[in-house]
Parts: structure tokens; C-alpha cells; sequence
């Protein structure tokens, strides 16, 4: 069965969490968890994650006493390739590892990922780090993303300063950490923590530790600008600096105009909830045969079941793949939500308003992302294949 984000949440209800969002307030609660913690993650599941050749550089780092130094020149990374016995090496000195975009390597967390998504309606991504001594994995500083934290082996103790700091998205080198420690929760397997946005600590590992993060990226202003600046060619005319100071003035004055005319903070919420259905979600996978022995003719079918709300969006979101899903595939999933059809009945539907050449267009996008696959009467499916080849 897939990690479900109730699973994982147990006792924590979300209810809490949407609480500390509006307070922006820390909440701990221990032994919450819903699963046991080792069957969430482990230090050995982490290991094979990451010394796997598949595994993308930038979502990993190697950090010393809070410092992330330089990989190659200590010898963990050659050709490019980690070096497995220099990595053990380095973590039995007291080194952490930090694993970002969990849920872009392994399945599992790709589905947690996604159902949390559905519960918070907003973006995560899903990190971990280990840490092999008290030496912190990371200075004292802030996230810029509201963080559920889930110990899976080990305890460490947070340590928070101040309050949270209202910076945006992004943080900023001018915002000092505060000297006061504000609060301190230790964490043991099985504990959840919400840590809101903004809000500084420093962590130390007592002994071996390992904690998995929910990261909630929420959509900001800028999102929606900048889809408001796409949606509308006019408000992106080019500044010309030649054409003098006030020349320049005074088609800012004009953008002003036309920016504020089209700017409805009524229609923000619309556009927000909008954003939020329009990630595709994968619920199940078809994998049934679906040749159809009296046509001659291809049989096109859904590989994936989808929430109707995944249909309809802007963007799509499918097993950490992302895609901007066009007209002609949006008509290609409609004409096959009831089931396998041929693809010639496919393509007459989906083109029917737009064309045949973008109905095509929009079936060869969806079986290159997976999501449709098309079987010939010439071929044999492959669980027929497996099954043959077994007897």
C-alpha cells in the first residue's frame, strides 16, 4: 500500500498543523507518528539512496560542524561518482549527510509526497538528514518553508531563537539570529514537529540521529504575477534605455496602469485554489491487457487513474514528473476516462474542436510522460509475455 500523509501523521491531526500555520507557532508532539519510524526511513535505506549511481549531486550534501565543505577536494567525489568508503570515512568523524527532493528517488516518498499535497494544498518536497555526532549538520538558521519534522532514528535536540522573522520566501543575510533561546524540544523516534517559516534553530544530534522533513513550499505573490505577466504580452514591453529617462518613465507609469487594472486580489484565491487542483494525482496504475482481439486498430487506455481536479489545471504533477499538459492531451484524457478505446476513435473525439494534428500531438505527450499507453493486436501484452515465460 502507498505512504499515505495520515499514516505518517498519526495523532498529529492536520487540523494542528493548519493551527501552527496561522500562528505561526511551533507545536511538538511526541510519539504521534502513525507508522513506526523505521518502516517510514532508515540509515541503511539512506545509505543505498545515495550511493546509487542514480542519484542527482545537488540533492545531496555533506556538511562539517555546520560548514558544507568542498566534496572533491576531500575526496568523496571522483569522476563525479561518490566515493563510498571516503563517505563512511568522513560520517564516522562526525559528519552529516542531507538528502534533498526525497520524493524525485524513491517511490515511496513520491507517493507520500503527493498525498500530502492533496491534504495541504500546496507544494512538498521531502528531505532527510543524518547526523553521526553532536556537531551540527547546519548553523543557526531559518527556512523560508513551514517544515514537519519526523524523527526516525536517534533523538536530537532543537534549540530556538526569538521569534519567527517575516522575510518572504527567501532568506536574507541581514536578518541576525536572535541571542535568546526562545524554546528547546528534543526529539525521539516516532515525534512530529511543525517548525513555522522564519523561525531560527540549530540542531544537535545526540550520537547517531536521522529525521525526515516535510518541506511545504507555498505559492507566493510573485507566482501569481508572474503567471498574470505570462497570461498578458503587453505588461512585458522591453525598457529601452536609450530612449532616455523619461521615455522610460513614462512607459513604467503605464505599466503601473495597466498592472493595477488587471490586478483583482479577488481573483487571487481563485487563482491560488486553481494552481493547487491542477497537479495531476495518481491514485492507481492500470496495467491491465488492453488489446481488444476483434479491432485491428491500436487500443489507447489510461495507465494512471486521476482525481478529476488533476484533469482540468494548469500544470500537471505525476510520480515527481512535471509538465504543462496541452489542449490536445487534456481532450485525449477526456475522450479515455470511461475506459480503453481505439485510437483512431480517440483522435476523432479529442480533434473534433481543435484539429487532428493537435489531438496527435496531444497523445504522443501523453504516452511519453507514461500516462497513456497504446497496445497493437500485434502485440503481446507483457503480463501475458511474464506469465508465458513462467509456465
Amino acid at each position: 500500500m502507498p505512504l499515505t500523509f495520515r499514516d505518517v501523521l498519526g495523532s498529529f491531526d492536520d487540523s494542528a498543523i493548519v493551527e501552527g500555520m496561522a500562528e505561526r507557532r511551533l507545536i511538538h508532539r511526541p510519539a504521534a507518528c502513525g507508522i513506526r519510524p523505521d518502516a517510514l526511513f532508515s540509515l541503511e535505506e539512506l545509505e543505498r539512496l545515495v550511493l546509487r549511481d542514480g542519484m542527482d549531486r545537488k540533492d545531496l550534501r555533506v556538511t562539517v560542524n555546520g560548514h558544507i565543505p568542498n566534496m572533491e577536494m576531500l575526496g568523496l567525489v571522483k569522476d563525479q561518482r561518490l566515493r563510498p568508503l571516503a563517505l563512511r570515512q568522513l560520517a564516522r568523524k562526525g559528519a552529516s549527510i542531507i538528502v534533498n527532493d526525497l520524493h524525485r528517488h524513491d517511490p515511496k516518498f513520491s507517493a507520500l509526497a503527493d498525498d500530502a499535497e492533496r491534504v495541504l494544498q500546496d507544494r512538498i518536497a521531502i528531505a532527510a538528514i543524518a547526523s553521526f555526532s553532536k556537531l551540527p549538520a547546519l548553523p543557526a538558521h531559518y527556512d523560508p518553508q513551514d517544515l514537519i519534522i519526523v524523527q526516525v532514528e536517534g533523538s536530537k535536540v532543537w534549540r530556538f531563537f526569538g521569534e519567527p522573522v517575516d522575510c518572504g520566501l527567501a532568506t536574507h543575510p541581514r536578518v541576525k539570529v536572535p541571542n535568546e533561546v526562545s524554546a528547546s524540544v528534543t526529539m525521539r523516534p516516532g515525534d512530529i514537529m511543525f517548525v513555522p517559516a522564519g523561525l531560527h534553530h540549530q540542531c544537535e544530534a545526540e550520537g547517531v540521529s536521522l529525521h525526515v522533513g516535510l518541506v511545504i513550499k507555498h505559492e507566493t505573490l510573485l507566482d501569481f504575477l508572474n503567471d498574470l505577466f505570462r497570461e498578458h504580452p503587453s505588461l512585458n514591453r522591453p525598457l529601452r534605455a536609450r530612449l532616455g529617462s523619461e521615455s522610460v518613465a513614462r512607459q513604467a507609469e503605464a505599466l503601473k496602469s495597466e498592472l493595477v487594472s488587471r490586478f483583482d486580489p479577488a481573483g487571487v484565491a481563485e487563482w491560488l485554489s486553481e494552481r493547487n487542483v491542477s497537479r495531476a494525482r495518481v491514485t492507481s496504475l492500470d496495467l491491465r491487457a488492453i488489446s481488444d482481439p476483434a479491432s485491428d486498430e491500436g487500443v489507447a487506455a489510461l495507465t494512471v487513474t486521476m482525481v478529476p481536479p488533476g484533469r482540468s489545471g494548469r500544470r500537471w504533477k505525476v510520480g515527481g514528473i512535471e509538465f504543462q499538459p496541452s489542449a490536445g492531451a487534456l481532450a485525449v484524457v477526456s475522450a479515455l476516462e470511461d475506459g480503453p478505446r481505439i485510437v483512431r476513435q480517440v483522435l476523432e473525439e479529442a480533434g473534433a474542436g481543435l484539429g487532428a494534428d493537435e489531438a496527435r500531438a496531444g497523445l504522443d505527450q501523453l504516452v511519453a510522460k507514461g500516462l497513456v499507453r497504446i497496445e497493437t493486436p500485434a502485440e503481446e501484452p507483457p503480463s501475458r509475455q511474464r506469465l508465458r515465460s513462467a509456465s
